[in-house]
């Protein structure tokens, strides 16, 4: 597993909603006791999903060629932690084609903000945002809303991806939270399935 890839960091993004006993999943993967002291500490704030995704996140840098989905396999099946892993995950991260070049436009990304501002991190990390970007879209916007920092989560995965952002992309985003946590993406989802059906009639598709 190399979360610098996109494919496998959205894989760790919807595995740790998964996963609730995440210490005892911790110390199977091997990381210390301090390792996982620290974690409760910097995140005793959030859910147990973002201390899970930060555990394996930590675990994946540090094993290198060791973090490894077998692995992590063996480890679920140990802790008793019983879950779907890539089959179901990545067939639901795929792109729908035939909106795949269709581009997320501004005011789009403006009135859909006030959807995402719950789940903004989540939902910046399955488009490609890396840990760093998170932190660094945090820092710079502290004073902000909620729903002004998933406007600028947006704005930077628009600026990064260029033509490349599209609303399928947004669209399958969306989708994953919705079946982690489908009450705070209730209107989210809803909105992009709109757009969806305005894209295909305009399209007609």
């Amino acid at each position: 597993i190399n979360i610098t890839q996109e494919e496998d960091h959205k894989f760790i993004v919807c595995l740790s909603y998964k996963i609730s006993r995440w210490k005892n999943l911790a110390e199977s993967l091997m990381l210390t006791g301090t390792d996982i002291e620290c974690i409760q500490e910097d995140y005793k704030c959030d859910k147990t999903s973002e201390m899970a995704y930060q555990m394996l996140c930590q675990w994946a840098t540090h094993q290198l060629c060791n973090s490894s989905v077998s692995t992590l396999c063996k480890s679920l099946h140990t802790c008793a932690i019983m879950i779907e892993l890539t089959d179901g995950i990545k067939r639901d991260c795929k792109m729908p084609c035939h909106i795949q070049a269709v581009e997320l436009d501004d005011k789009f990304m403006l009135a859909i903000s006030r959807e995402i501002k719950v789940v903004w991190k989540t939902i910046g990390r399955l488009l490609g945002h890396t840990w760093i970007d998170i932190q660094s879209l945090e820092r710079d916007h502290y004073t902000d809303t909620s729903e002004s920092i998933a406007y600028e989560m947006l704005l930077s995965w628009k600026k990064k991806k260029g033509k490349d952002a599209t609303f399928g992309d947004f669209y399958v985003a969306v989708y994953l939270v919705s079946k982690l946590e489908s009450t705070a993406v209730f209107g989210a989802l809803r909105s992009v399935r709109n757009r969806l059906k305005l894209l295909q009639s305009k399209c007609n598709i």
